[in-house]
């Protein structure tokens, strides 16, 4: 389960907060304001009880050698599928499916950003039919400059419903982009101009932002395929700050019912993994 950040867990920042929420009746929740079709929360079986928090996306980070290649993606869907459903069954919300590829594009000249257009289009296509999302990751980077990218970032926009793209603008080693940055400015504001500006959802100016995060628009793919599950757990921080005397309590109280709610996703994930296409 991944987060984004790079050297801290998702679990220690959540126990980190522990000692700020004590006292207070509003736990925040991540927004689902990025969500695409296919996001709307679906009902645990009835079989078994439903868990007090929700996993927003299954991600499949799938390596591809170009845009064309709709089987490698095609088998991360059909594995998606299998995920949902198995998850589903334990008693689990799954909000929604998700492709992550590597970024192919990063370096790319102008032309050979519009040449990908319709094989982008009919990758978005795909994901769509199958009720899942899809990112293609981070667009450019350090050292790219196009003049045009703004009209570029419309196009694709409007050739697509699902699908996520970002920018590097910032890394560890590099530091800041300052090429990406003028870039991603330039894409942002272009943007605004299509659906009245919603397409931003679908678009990031990430700043060191590692592979292998469930969420989106920053998701993006390196190495073998993968599985990465991205969890929504404001009622699990409810239940354990609830009735907590100090800080201190309350962070052993997060740490302990975490491990106690999320061990399960793991080893969940870690099977199916093991079964499927994809390894944790």
């Amino acid at each position: 389960m991944s987060t984004g950040t790079a050297n801290i867990s998702r679990r220690d920042a959540l126990s980190i907060l522990a000692g700020a929420a004590i006292g207070g009746s509003a736990v925040a929740a991540e927004s689902n304001s990025t969500a695409a079709p296919n996001s709307s929360p679906a009902a645990a079986p009835n079989s078994t009880p439903a868990k007090n928090f929700r996993i927003r996306a299954l991600t499949a980070g799938t390596p591809i050698t170009n845009f064309a290649d709709t089987a490698a993606v095609e088998a991360a869907l059909d594995f998606l599928a299998t995920a949902r459903r198995r998850f589903e069954e334990a008693g689990y919300v799954v909000q929604t499916i998700r492709v992550a590829l590597n970024p192919l594009l990063v370096g790319s000249t102008p032309a050979a950003r519009v040449d990908a257009l319709p094989k982008l289009s009919a990758l978005d296509s795909l994901a769509a039919a199958h009720g899942a999302m899809i990112s293609i990751g981070p667009v450019f980077s350090a050292g790219d400059v196009d003049e045009a990218i703004g009209a570029w970032a419309v196009q694709l926009a409007q050739a697509t419903k699902v699908l996520s793209f970002s920018a590097s603008v910032a890394s560890a080693a590099l530091g800041v982009h300052r090429e990406a940055v003028v870039m991603a400015a330039k894409v942002i504001s272009a943007l605004t101009n299509v659906g009245g500006g919603i397409a931003n959802f679908r678009f990031a100016a990430a700043a060191c932002i590692p592979a292998g995060t469930p969420f989106f628009p920053v998701a993006y793919h390196e190495g073998l395929p993968s599985l990465a599950i991205g969890l929504e757990t404001p009622n699990l921080l409810r239940q354990a700050f609830t009735g907590a005397k100090n800080p201190d309590q309350a962070s052993e109280r997060l740490r302990a019912l975490l491990d106690a709610e999320l061990r399960p996703v793991e080893k969940l994930g870690e099977l199916l993994a093991d079964q499927g296409s994809a390894v944790t």
